[in-house]
């Protein structure tokens, strides 16, 4: 009982103090009253006081911790404020800054130096000046870099690859094509013939052995060899060959391309001539004809209306006038004259080979 007595004496002293001060602020407490008299402190002894006193002690301290929190919680409001101002101050930017001192504000001139080789910029972090930073490789700035190439940079790079005369330059691609069309240009395309572009070597066709009266019936054993003597092959399909002014056309029944140096036979029956000359393996083109025994005019031509390639005006008086035998031409590249044409010495001729008298 006296140390209870005792402790409340104590906490009666601590109390009625009025104040205490924390942070610099005053806070006001809630004074308790003591008896004075000893039948008032005999009654504060009863539990009952005790109890009350206990109560409004914890009641006291429930409301300093409330109001100790609440300051706690205005300084840290008032803390963070102060750190958000200085921040804001600290993170001015310089157009802000310039406004505060009353100075122009910065701005980024026009960088544009219309250089398509360059990327142009401006901003603070360049402290408002003009950068010009090389674009490479560029294609304009006359210069052919390493990774640029005529078709992806004709402005800086040539191309010089050289074509031929029957090839053209590809601009997009700087390679060379060979030329097609049939024009006279300088070149004979490899479709082109010298019935459709006169830039194309004229074929070089000669009469070389004429079986004009053969021994019996002349009806469907009568034939003509011609001769390539040219540079290029010929398409003998194309030609036209006449007798005595009346023109036929040429039929082919085993090719058309004659090669060069080589022979081929135009006959009035080609499945007769096959009969007669069973080993003969060359080309063959069906005709119709009936060859004069007295002589006539042969001509052949490039084409219906074309140049004549080789004109001959036989004669029965050069050999082979029914006796079996043909008439062969000497010298292939000589003239159509009596001098150069003369009886074969093989019976029946040499269709498709070398003449028996050939010089």
């Amino acid at each position: 009982m006296v140390k209870a007595l005792l402790l409340l004496i104590i906490l009666s002293l601590f109390l009625v103090s009025g104040c205490s001060t924390d942070t610099g602020n005053v806070i006001e407490t809630t004074k308790l009253a003591i008896p004075e008299t000893p039948s008032e402190q005999n009654q504060a002894q009863s539990p009952e006081s005790i109890e009350e006193l206990h109560r409004e002690f914890a009641e006291f301290e429930e409301s300093q911790a409330e109001n100790l929190s609440a300051e706690q919680d205005e300084i840290q409001e008032v803390t963070e404020t102060t750190e958000e101002i200085e921040n804001a101050t600290e993170e001015t930017t310089p157009e802000e800054e310039a406004i505060t001192q009353n100075e122009p504000v910065p701005e980024c001139p026009s960088c544009e130096d219309n250089n398509p080789c360059t990327t142009d910029s401006c901003s603070e972090d360049t402290e408002y000046e003009c950068v010009h930073e090389a674009v490479i490789p560029c294609c304009g700035n006359s210069e052919c870099e390493e990774d640029e190439n005529w078709s992806a940079c004709p402005e800086d790079c040539e191309c010089s690859l050289e074509c031929g005369p029957c090839e053209t330059l590809e601009d997009e691609s700087c390679s060379c094509l060979p030329k097609t069309e049939c024009v006279q240009d300088g070149c004979c395309p490899g479709n082109c013939t010298y019935l459709e572009d006169s830039d194309c070597p004229r074929p070089s066709l000669v009469f070389s052995e004429i079986y004009y009266n053969p021994s019996g019936s002349d009806s469907g054993h009568e034939w003509i060899e011609i001769y390539n003597n040219g540079a290029v092959p010929i398409d003998v399909s194309k030609l036209r060959f006449e007798e005595s002014g009346t023109q036929h056309m040429l039929k082919n029944t085993s090719g058309n391309m004659l090669s060069r140096n080589s022979y081929s036979i135009i006959a009035d029956n080609p499945e007769q001539f096959l009969l007669d000359y069973p080993d003969y393996s060359g080309l063959l083109f069906d005709s119709s004809f009936s060859l004069s025994n007295t002589g006539e005019e042969l001509i052949l031509r490039a084409g219906k209306d074309g140049d004549i390639l080789d004109a001959i005006s036989y004669n029965s008086t050069w050999g082979g006038d029914g006796t079996g035998f043909s008439i062969e031409k000497i010298d292939l590249n000589g003239p159509n004259t009596q001098e150069n044409w003369n009886q074969s010495s093989a019976e029946k001729g040499t269709p498709g080979q070398k003449n028996s008298i050939a010089a």
